[in-house]
Parts: structure tokens; C-alpha cells; sequence
């Protein structure tokens, strides 16, 4: 009983797709294209010598940075906290998250990094 309702269902839409919307689709009606996708959205409008523009970039390449110096801060505490606690046992814990510190060292030297190279930009455009 299921068999034969699947089945039916199958001969109902195929049937259906046949009549509706890939009918155009028949190699002898080839000339008439069918868009099955949805289209792209217009490109997006950037304009660099704006004054509203160039405040936010100016903004937020100082967000960046102050970024970079935060974790590169963070990081060399967790790399260098280590030496100066006395407990072994303390010591011994925060030494295993050396890890973390590197992680977060070079992370924050990232951030530096690409606003140099903004900064860099920004002098040879204007």
C-alpha cells in the first residue's frame, strides 16, 4: 500500500515538473532560456574619498591596533608570568599555557601588522 502511493507520488510530480517549470527546458525549445538560480545583488558602492568613509576606516584601523597591543600584551604576560610567581605548583600550571600566550602574541603582532599596512596604504593613495 505505501509502495503504491510513493509511486504515485512519483508520476505526480513528475508530471507536474514536466508541464510547469522545466518544460523549457526540452532540447526543441532551446531558444527561450529559463533562470532556475537567483540572481546576485548589486556590488556594493564603496567610496573612498568620502569624508563619513574615510572617518570609519581611520577608526577602525585604530580599533585594530589597539587590538594588536592588547593581545601582544596579554600574551607576553602569559609567557612571562611564569618567572616571577614563587609557587611551583602555580608556576607549573600557568607555564603549561604557554600556548595560549604565543597564540595570543602572534595574533596581536597580526593586528600590527595589517594596520601598518593599512597606514602604508593610506600614505601612497593620498
Amino acid at each position: 500500500m505505501r509502495r503504491c502511493a510513493l509511486r504515485q507520488c512519483a508520476v505526480l510530480t513528475s508530471r507536474i515538473i514536466e508541464s510547469s517549470t522545466l518544460a523549457p527546458l526540452r532540447p526543441y525549445n532551446r531558444a527561450r532560456p529559463v533562470l532556475l538560480t537567483m540572481p546576485l545583488p548589486a556590488t556594493p558602492k564603496n567610496q573612498p574619498h568620502n569624508s563619513q568613509n574615510r572617518l570609519k576606516l581611520a577608526q577602525a584601523s585604530n580599533e585594530l591596533l589597539f587590538k594588536g597591543v592588547l593581545c601582544m600584551l596579554i600574551g607576553l604576560g602569559v609567557l612571562l608570568s611564569p618567572h616571577f610567581i614563587t609557587s611551583p605548583g602555580m608556576q607549573g600550571i600557568v607555564a603549561q599555557s604557554a600556548p595560549v600566550g604565543w597564540f595570543a602574541l602572534v595574533l596581536g603582532a597580526a593586528f600590527a601588522g595589517v594596520y601598518l599596512r593599512r597606514r602604508m596604504a593610506l600614505k601612497t593613495a593620498g
